[in-house]
């Protein structure tokens, strides 16, 4: 279900790709399967729930900078400037050669 879930989501079915998320979850608590469940979840502009994956995906050890770039967004969403900026900077740090930061 995981797999499927990203399979899903790279191809814009960010619905299906919630769908399959979700249920692989129920089955436990993994970082890839919330990095992309909270990357779907934004897409669907669901901001604050995305959120919550993406920092949960992190505190589990899910170290990539496409999760710390996201979050950037999800918080510009929310209207938290001061933690988007400071994501955004660590963003850099990470991924200095990154075109869309």
């Amino acid at each position: 279900l995981e797999l499927r879930g990203g399979l899903r989501f790279q191809r814009d079915d960010v619905v299906g790709a919630r769908a399959d998320l979700d249920r692989a979850l129920a089955l436990g608590e993994r970082p890839l399967a919330l990095f992309r469940r909270g990357s779907a979840l934004a897409r669907l502009g669901l901001d604050a729930l995305a959120l919550a994956d993406l920092d949960r995906a992190e505190a589990l050890g899910h170290d990539d900078p496409d999760l710390v770039k996201n979050r950037v967004f999800v918080l510009l969403g929310l209207g938290d400037r001061a933690r988007a900026a400071a994501d955004a900077a660590r963003a850099v740090e990470q991924a200095p050669g990154d075109a869309s930061l």
